[in-house]
């Protein structure tokens, strides 16, 4: 199972997608057989976002030990 995993991931592209797939000519949207085509969506990771914040409030004083986390907090 293990090698199969290797087999399917170095098949991934930058983007989590399989390569065979985002690569074929059949995903071109100028061609016109194609049978699909690809959009990009924006997502925000606000776990990101929350460090980021925190991190503005400690530009005056930086260092390099001083580690940003974030915390699910449930309401």
């Amino acid at each position: 199972m293990l090698a199969a995993l290797d087999e399917y991931e170095a098949n991934l592209g930058p983007h989590g997608l399989p390569l065979d797939e985002t690569t074929d000519p059949l995903g071109d949207p100028d061609k016109p057989n194609a049978t699909h085509h690809y959009e990009a969506r924006v997502v925000r990771d606000w776990a990101q976002d929350a460090i980021e914040k925190r991190e503005k409030d400690f530009k005056d004083d930086p260092s390099r030990a001083r580690l940003f986390t974030a915390v699910r907090v449930n309401h």
